[in-house]
């Protein structure tokens, strides 16, 4: 199956009028050159937490208790990255619903060999102001680096009135699981289970610009060890152009989602995990692809309910 780091890139038609509306443009290390009206909106599918690879298990979906809730499991650092944020001391909103007082205790007996005292963990993207204590000013982040963020650059993501508004949804590797337990139940599957529209950019090393809040970010702690290294930052609410015919009131420009809701299953037969999301590939031929990284340029009302359908 794929691993941890997949993005996919929709391309929607925006207003042709202006950007994204009701987004401010800020891009801080972006040159004049990048500051040009963008006539596309871009949805960007990034698979994101644990797989084969990273932890080695689906993140789970607790399903038995009635609550049907979830969460994506983040990745462990890869050492010698300082970031200190241990599994211990993460806290996802949807452990409420659990005996676990945190997320290490919960791998403890899903994963039991899953090294949880020591490893560290990479909280990115970081989406739901549950799970950590937080600076004053946070809101949602999630930082790219190296070819990934290249990739990102040159679909013009993020790069000025173009990119400013793009949203990512985040999905990942899912399973059921038993909530007492932790045992899998087998019904694997892609779902997605958070989303971030772009309000602004922080470019790395240039830390002058990047405000206190966001030094804990394992691309701030890590710094040295990336290129082409960039944060990423919500937008104050999520925005549609106008033409797309979908209003979302009250949503913010990031956070996460419930990925128990069937409209945010992308596989079609439970059980299949891979390569590739079903509901990515289906109806698309026009895709292509960049390393592990796949782009659509979809057309028209149906492809907008489809996003919107997402991000309810």
């Amino acid at each position: 199956m794929l691993e941890g780091r997949q993005s996919t890139c929709l391309h929607l038609p925006a207003a042709e009028t202006s950007q994204i509306e009701g987004i401010a443009v800020r891009s801080h290390g972006c040159s004049n050159e990048d500051q040009n009206p963008g006539k596309l909106m871009k949805i960007i599918f990034s698979r994101k937490g644990w797989d084969s690879a990273a932890g080695r298990k689906p993140s789970p979906i607790f399903s038995n208790n009635g609550s049907n809730n979830g969460f994506s499991i983040p990745i462990p650092e890869v050492p010698p990255n300082p970031n200190p944020i241990l599994y211990r001391h993460l806290t996802p909103s949807a452990l409420s619903i659990t005996p676990y007082p945190n997320l290490a205790s919960f791998i403890g007996v899903y994963a039991p060999g899953f090294p949880v005292a020591t490893n560290r963990a990479h909280l990115d993207p970081d989406l739901d102001h549950s799970t950590l204590a937080r600076g004053h000013g946070w809101v949602p982040c999630f930082g790219q680096e190296n070819g990934a963020a290249s990739h990102l650059d040159n679909q013009n993501v993020g790069i000025g009135n173009v990119g400013i508004g793009d949203v990512f949804i985040f999905y990942g590797w899912f399973d059921d699981v038993n909530m007492a337990t932790g045992w899998r139940l087998h019904k694997d599957r892609f779902c997605v289970f958070g989303y971030l529209q772009i309000g602004d950019i922080y470019r790395v090393p240039s830390k002058a610009t990047i405000p206190s809040w966001l030094h804990y970010h394992p691309h701030i702690t890590n710094a040295a060890a990336y290129s082409n290294n960039r944060i990423y930052v919500a937008s104050q609410s999520l925005t549609f152009p106008a033409n797309s015919g979908i209003s979302l009131p009250g949503h913010r420009g990031g956070g996460i989602l419930n990925p128990a809701d069937s409209c945010r299953c992308l596989t079609t037969t439970f059980g299949k995990r891979g390569p590739y999301p079903d509901l990515l590939l289906s109806g698309c031929p026009t895709m292509t692809r960049h390393r592990q990284e796949h782009v659509w340029q979809p057309r028209g009302p149906n492809d907008w309910r489809f996003v919107a359908n997402l991000l309810r």
